[in-house]
């Protein structure tokens, strides 16, 4: 509902203060979220490795696997494996035929040196190591075009 004088102030219910994924010193982006033929919960998300910031999400993103190990969407999951290494990011899962189909841009090959960061500090940007040397890459690769991991799921 909407509330104030004008109507223009949205009215929310108190939302609960809990993490569905938490580990300290870490970042991560987005997320989706299925229940599995297991009765669990599995999240797909892209996971900053290296306690980077989101800041660095070009060189350190790789796509990561997490479970919820009580039978609840909202967690808390507990982080299983890394799916793709950098660079993989954005993942959307969608399940089709029995198939786990997940979404991302990049091909888990790293087209940047992955940053080294400090308590989910990222000092500088990502690219090459000075200024003489060409970042590296992956040839006629585009590291941002879309790609597709299918599995047969939980």
């Amino acid at each position: 509902t909407f509330a104030g004088p004008h109507c223009a102030q949205l009215n929310l219910l108190p939302a609960r203060t809990s993490r569905a994924l938490f580990r300290e010193g870490s970042s991560s982006w987005g997320g989706t979220v299925r229940r599995g033929r297991d009765g669990r919960h599995h999240m797909y998300f892209s996971d900053i490795l290296g306690h980077c910031g989101l800041n660095s999400w070009e060189c350190n993103s790789a796509i990561a696997h997490a479970i919820a190990p009580r039978d609840s969407p909202e967690g808390p999951y507990e982080l299983t494996e890394t799916v793709l290494p950098p660079f993989a990011h954005n993942p959307t899962l969608q399940v089709h035929e029995g198939k786990w189909i997940i979404y991302h841009i990049g091909s888990g090959r790293q087209y940047k040196p992955e940053m080294a960061c400090s308590r989910g500090v990222t000092n500088g940007t990502c690219g090459a190591s000075s200024l003489e040397e060409e970042p590296s890459g992956l040839g006629d690769e585009d590291p941002g075009s879309p790609n597709i991991l299918v599995s047969e799921g939980p």
